[in-house]
Parts: C-alpha cells; structure tokens; sequence
C-alpha cells in the first residue's frame, strides 16, 4: 500500500511530536485531537478508552476529522485501512478537515483563560 500513496504523503508509525505528523495523523481520541485541530492537521482517531468516544464520535460527525471507532474492535484494520485510503485519495476531505479544525481551536484558548481569571483577581 505504501508504494502506492499519492506523491507527497507518508505514512508513519510511532510519530512523537507535532513536527512528524506531515500531512495527517492517527491519534487515540484524547487531548491530541484538540493539539491536532488547532495545527489544522486531518486525523483519524482510535478510541482506546471509554472516555474518548463523545469526542471521537462529535468530531467525526461534525467533520472536523474521521472516527474509526474501537482500537479493540475485531474490524479495526478493515476500517483504519478504509479511513486511510479515503483521506489519502481526497485532498478535498483533507483541506476541509484542516480548515475546519483550525476554526474550531485558535491555539489562544489558554490567554482567554489567564485574561479572565486576571480579572476575576482585579475585581
């Protein structure tokens, strides 16, 4: 499948750091979503705890990236395969998830944040 990809893409395994995710990434469907959205790159998450599935499931179903479901699930590697290859193959889908995810997290969360709390102290 590799040979295959589109030219520009790669495709990686064990990706530390925001600097090696390239065009788009595979994430557990934690914190690393929202870091993910807020650099604009498309993902397709894992659920790998009971706690990340509200998060997976609204993301996906508001497009902001694909949901694949149940790390533990018997079907994960037909449906990571299949998640893949329709990203792969749709820099469409792909630009519309960053473009998107970029509008939902500014990366300026944490001022606004400091700002009101700042100003419940000055009050």
């Amino acid at each position: 499948m590799v040979a295959s990809l589109p030219i520009g893409n790669r495709l990686g395994s064990g990706v530390e750091g925001s600097g090696d995710v390239g065009k788009g990434a595979n994430t557990a469907g934690g914190s690393t979503c929202w870091e993910l959205c807020c650099l604009g790159v498309p993902m397709i998450i894992l659920i790998a705890s009971d706690d990340q599935v509200l998060t997976a499931q609204e993301l996906d179903n508001k497009g902001y990236a694909k949901s694949v479901g149940n790390l533990c699930a018997s079907s994960i590697d037909a449906d990571l395969a299949e998640a893949l290859e329709e990203l792969l193959y749709d820099p469409q889908q792909r630009a519309k998830m960053s473009s998107r995810s970029q509008d939902l997290v500014d990366g300026f969360g944490a001022n606004r944040v400091s700002k009101s709390l700042i100003s419940l102290c000055d009050s």
